[in-house]
């Protein structure tokens, strides 16, 4: 054991000091590639929000500072801003990757610009499979919504984004901005094999190119599909092909038209598509010239497209729409404001309307049969509104009396109670319904849109790190049945809020990747890795081989494993996501056990369930603050209810307030619309807020809302000095029902009040606005544990350390965050990576800002093993102020 420490040491200090191989340039130069380039202007009023990274940069080495670049490396789902500071932990000299037949494996790593860089070339050769090798192209994208240009009150704020995938041989480097590439391998289909190569890195101020050898290892099995889980998108090219830029300019070439569609939908099969996207019918001519009919532009020419590219056309079409805002109109005359029909009078819908669209659906469904059309599943209205409810019925009752399937986006609860029978599937938002009513068998499917994390919010983080999640480990641990994200394109590359969609280049019909959908494919290979570990177990199962049967145990332990590490959230935005280097421990934990288990004969042709093992719920969530003696409490009582309409129970541990939302009886001041709240008066000793950091508290929430409104939760909380002024603010919008949300608010938020302020503050409350509630709604609002809390000394709260790591790793990082910090203390985290022997065999630093920071571990000579992870707190005169231990197991990934 001893040899082994030494070697550890050895190749982990030789792995944060060794440079990089130099070779001669290659005489061959690769052409370069122009890139696609933003055009549009920045909308006035909008000003930049950029991100700013407190981490310093590592110290570069004499080396680097002659070749004027960095080389780093990060997890495919942890973004590379504009502004990425590189840390020395980061440093790689070479690349390695595995994967299964057949499947795609992207390696990745990043130049950072010590000075300008001109003709910045990447070459790989060596190897008998050339990667697609692109770069991470920095793109100007609305933020932080979607629709935040659109709030005619909200900030026009946008931020330059890690965004889409553009093929690369050479780029300029501004000083000091990361440039990130993509090298995509598409493993061989059989054969059991290893293959290698180098990549080449050089510019224009340099005599010799920088060697980064990589290798991949090719495993000897192909990955399974779970036959019960799906995955579409939302798409809008395909069904609108007269308002996409490259269609438009070339309609008149249906051969070029034919080409760029085929080479679109053959991506969609290679980023894990089992189903055909989404398309969209309207009301119009059938391409036969039967008129006053439904029909889909350009179906029949992208479903011979979809053949071209290998889709499996048994499986059924989503369609959406039926025109019914136009049809509303022309019948009523009468505009709908939304998609959504807020402001719809079912009352003045004439029966004219629903025996118009019948029509038109009779005389699509006519020509779909003698067409051979794919089997097809209808949404004819998008997430209505309760307003709509009687409109909504009718018209899924045509669709249902020609016997169709239909499945319903996010139902409002009375329309579900009205017309369940109308609707075979269910589509929301999140992963609303828990597992056991997904997995019941009450409809035929649950669909899954995932907008948060897929186009309507711009975080990479929870676009890349939540995404990989949501549609991988998390998609199997909510037992849903189809995911679609929105959007797999946008139609115009003249629009800022790209950010979630693929872009079409409009004068080549190039189609350029997003980063994002790389770790959708991620997610989708996660996933694949799990059902082909269970059709191996299922398949083996009924063996009398004592060694095969107790792999088998050991297999499904493995897969409980994954299901209790995999937190069961309805959708993964930013907490809680399983650290970068644990999900691909597991998924190599995974691939090690379908190699062994294979390598045995199958003893049935049986067929996997999605999960074989036990649906238990049991995860362990994470405590909101550790046990330390550096916290303190103060529990806040005396709470008392201002509001005719609110009731209020007190108990030791919470508030329970009942509202009774009414819009006409007037509570204080005579306003029909008031604030109901509870308020706490400061006593002596709790007038002092500046004692404490936060204030602390968790909530739950209920009402009689409909369950996508049920998820509208404005609440505030308001501050009151002696003398009388006021700060107050929101804390919470978006709210899951029954759920157990927490909330620090930090006393630094109130920043209006002066330090004698929070030295003599007089009460608080927390209270919402009834004109943003419906009137009669019903609300219950739980309170629990109020409290103050502060800090005797910096503190610990949370470190995202893996628990499983699978080796080779370059390297993993280490996020903190610290509670009890002023703006003048010098903190800094100190990690060290320990032996089972106590051993320190690494040691890191970073400093803390703003309440956190990021160091990590050099982990490409690791050896497998049980380690441990100390994690200290130091101050300016490196005395230790808090401390934590996390256990971590090193093994050998797949071969």
């Amino acid at each position: 054991m001893k040899k082994n420490i030494l070697l550890l040491c050895a190749c982990c200090a030789c792995a944060l000091l060794a440079e990089v191989q130099l070779v001669s340039k290659p005489v061959a130069v690769p052409a370069p590639i122009p890139f696609f380039t933003q055009t549009e202007a920045i909308p006035d009023g909008a000003t930049e929000d950029p991100f700013l990274d407190n981490a310093p940069l590592a110290e570069p080495t004499p080396q680097e500072i002659a070749l004027q670049m960095m080389l780093f490396q990060r997890p495919l789902t942890d973004p590379v801003w504009p502004s990425t500071h590189p840390q020395a932990f980061e440093r790689i000299e070479r690349l390695d990757g595995w994967g299964a037949q057949g499947q795609y494996v992207t390696l990745n790593f990043a130049v950072y610009p010590l000075a300008e860089l001109k003709n910045l070339t990447v070459q790989v050769q060596g190897t008998p499979i050339q990667p697609e090798v692109r770069l991470v192209r920095y793109w100007n994208v609305i933020y932080p919504f979607y629709n935040s240009y659109s709030n005619p009150t909200g900030p026009k704020r946008y931020r330059r984004m890690p965004e889409f995938l553009m093929p690369v041989t050479s780029c300029d480097a501004p000083q000091g901005e990361p440039q990130r590439f993509y090298l995509t391998f598409h493993l061989p289909e059989d054969g059991n094999t290893e293959f290698s190569g180098e990549v080449l890195v050089y510019h224009d101020g340099i005599d010799q190119a920088v060697k980064i050898p990589f290798c991949l290892d090719v495993l000897p099995f192909q990955l399974k599909q779970d036959p019960a889980k799906h995955y579409s998108a939302y798409y809008y090219h395909v069904r609108h092909k007269d308002k996409t830029e490259f269609f438009a300019k070339n309609s008149g070439d249906k051969e070029l038209v034919r080409k760029t569609q085929v080479a679109e939908f053959r991506r969609m099969k290679e980023y894990g598509f089992t189903r055909p996207p989404t398309f969209y019918m309207t009301f119009g001519q059938l391409p036969d010239g039967t008129t006053d009919a439904f029909f889909i532009p350009g179906f029949d020419e992208a479903l011979e497209d979809m053949k071209t590219a290998g889709f499996d056309l048994t499986q059924p079409v989503p369609v959406v729409g039926c025109s019914y805002m136009m049809l509303y109109k022309r019948f009523t005359g009468h505009a709908l404001e939304s998609f959504h029909m807020q402001n719809i009078d079912c009352s003045k819908i004439p029966q004219e309307l629903y025996d118009c669209i019948d029509s038109a659906l009779g005389k699509f469904l006519k020509y779909a049969q003698e067409h051979d059309y794919p089997p097809m599943i209808f949404n004819p209205i998008d997430e209505p509104s309760p307003a709509a409810l009687p409109f909504v019925l009718e018209i899924y009752r045509v669709f249902k009396r020609h016997g169709l399937t239909t499945y319903m986006t996010s139902p409002p609860d009375e329309l579900i109670r009205q017309g369940d029978e109308l609707f075979d599937i269910y589509s929301y938002g999140k992963f609303l319904v828990p597992y056991e009513k997904a997995v019941s068998g009450d409809k035929q499917e649950y669909w899954c849109y995932p907008n948060d994390i897929a186009f309507q919010k711009k975080d990479p983080v929870a676009m890349c790190h939540g995404g990989r999640l949501t549609y991988g480990l998390g998609y199997w641990r909510r037992g849903f049945h189809c995911i679609m994200p929105w959007i797999w394109s946008v139609t115009t590359s003249k629009r800022l809020c790209n950010a979630g969609g693929n872009l079409m280049n409009p004068e080549t019909g190039e189609l350029y990747m997003t980063t994002y959908w790389e770790c959708f494919r991620l997610g989708v290979d996660d996933l694949r890795y799990v059902y082909t570990l269970e059709d191996a177990i299922v398949k083996r199962e009924n063996t009398s081989d004592e060694a095969l049967q107790a792999l088998l145990q050991e297999a499904r332990a493995l897969l409980q494993l994954v299901w209790d590490r995999t937190c069961p959230l309805v959708i993964h935005m930013r907490d809680n996501l399983m650290p970068h280097a644990e999900i691909d421990a597991l998924r190599a934990q995974m691939a090690e056990m379908i190699v062994k288990l294979t390598a045995y004969p199958a003893t049935q042709d049986a067929v996997a369930q999605s999960v074989i093992i036990e649906p238990r719920g049991d995860y362990a969530w994470p405590k909101e603050l550790p046990d330390s003696p550096n916290i303190f409490f103060h529990p806040l009582r005396r709470w008392e209810p201002v509001a005719k309409e609110l009731s209020l129970q007190e108990y030791p541990d919470r508030l329970l307030v009942d509202i009774a939302i009414d819009h006409t009886l007037a509570g204080e001041g005579n306003y029909l619309c008031g604030w109901p709240r509870v308020r706490h008066a400061f006593n002596a000793e709790e007038r002092d807020l500046t004692r404490f950091t936060s204030i602390d508290f968790d909530l739950e929430v209920s009402s009689d809302r409909d369950a996508q409104t049920d998820y509208n939760w404005p609440i505030a909380i308001s501050f009151k000095t002696a003398k009388g002024q006021e700060m107050e603010f929101r804390f919470a919008t978006t709210l899951e029902p029954q759920v157990k949300h927490h909330f620090s608010i930090p006393i630094a938020r109130l920043t209006s009040f002066s330090i004698d302020d929070l030295k003599n503050m007089g009460f608080m409350q927390i209270f919402i606005n009834e004109s943003d509630y419906n009137h009669g709604s019903h609300l219950n609002i739980q309170v629990l544990n109020p409290h103050f809390v502060g800090f005797m000394s910096p503190t610990i709260l949370k470190a995202d350390a893996p628990a499983y790591i699978s080796l080779p790793l370059p390297n993993f990082s280490l996020p903190v965050l610290v509670g009890g910090t002023a703006k003048d203390a010098e903190c800094r985290i100190q990690a060290q990576l320990i032996d089972e022997n106590g051993t320190v065999l690494q040691e890191c630093e970073a400093p803390v800002v703003q309440g956190s920071g990021v160091c990590g571990f050099n982990t490409a000579g690791l050896l497998p093993g049980e380690y441990a992870i100390r994690i200290r707190l130091l101050d300016q005169n490196s005395h230790v102020q808090d401390e934590l231990t996390r256990k971590l197991k090193a093994s050998i990934g797949a071969k």
